[in-house]
């Protein structure tokens, strides 16, 4: 379901924004860091994955990078303890390296004894 419809008045120089009713529960709830942009990216993210480190990129954002052990990557994201590694970069992943660089420009990931996020 579409989240909001824009309606631009560029003779005036605003936009309008309607808010589908199902989801106007969220922006009553939007804190720091989100903005209502941030909430529109977030809902056009095809993956969980990508909307949950999404989230968390957004909090370190002035850091630029963080480094998850492998315990709390399956544990911040939901990674079920079944995933073995292949699982892991087919599920979770490859679909966060195609949905997050367009929001995250430079994000990149270095796989070593932990998984850490440059973006």
């Amino acid at each position: 379901r579409q989240m909001c419809k824009e309606t631009a008045f560029e003779d005036i120089g605003k936009v309008q924004i309607k808010v589908n009713s199902e989801y106007r529960h969220l922006l009553n709830q939007v804190t720091a860091p989100f903005t209502l942009q941030n909430l529109i990216e977030y809902t056009e993210l095809k993956s969980n994955y990508s909307q949950l480190l999404y989230s968390l990129l957004k909090e370190w954002e002035k850091k630029k990078e963080h480094t998850f052990s492998i315990e709390d990557f399956r544990n911040d994201l939901g990674v079920p303890p079944t995933y073995d590694f292949d699982t892991i970069n087919k599920r979770v992943l490859k679909p966060i390296l195609k949905d997050l660089p367009k929001y995250f420009p430079n994000l990149k990931l270095e796989k070593i004894k932990s998984i850490g996020f440059i973006f």
